[in-house]
């Protein structure tokens, strides 16, 4: 696995993150890949996942695979979202894993679960049947 490139330093607010966000607007997919110098995966089955990494990388989030969300410094998760032309969403959405084993220990509060669910961001992409990865776009 190559490692993830890093570009972007954390936003410091809300509201940067969306100032980052707003400039990406109406890119597809093929372009940010090429602001991020990452190769576009071979297909959409390969590609599972690369377009919310891709954004992950340009708007300066800093958890990567850890248990916490995405941007710790906002509490804020980033989820991709494909939609298609009727802006109806194309998958289901992973937030998190809610450990069911040894729950004398577990507090919901200071939990990994709430601590994702309690502000999640979704970036819509346009992503109709029969577009290519690359040819999605942000929205």
């Amino acid at each position: 696995m190559e490692e993830r490139p890093k570009f972007t330093e954390p936003p410091e607010s809300f509201e940067e993150l969306c100032t980052r966000l707003n400039a990406i607007v109406g890119c597809t997919v093929e372009e940010l890949a090429a602001r991020a110098r990452l190769a576009l995966p071979k297909d959409i089955t390969h590609g599972k996942g690369f377009t919310g990494n891709l954004l992950e990388i340009l708007l300066g989030a800093t958890a990567e695979n850890k248990s916490i969300p995405d941007f710790p410094e906002l509490a804020l998760e980033l989820k991709s979202l494909p939609v298609d032309d009727k802006m109806e969403p194309l998958e289901t959405t992973f937030l998190c894993h809610a450990p069911l084993q040894n729950l004398s220990d577990f507090s919901f509060e200071k939990s990994p679960v709430l601590a994702k669910i309690s502000r999640v961001l979704f970036v819509i992409i346009y992503a109709p049947s029969g577009i290519s990865l690359g040819k999605r776009m942000v929205l």
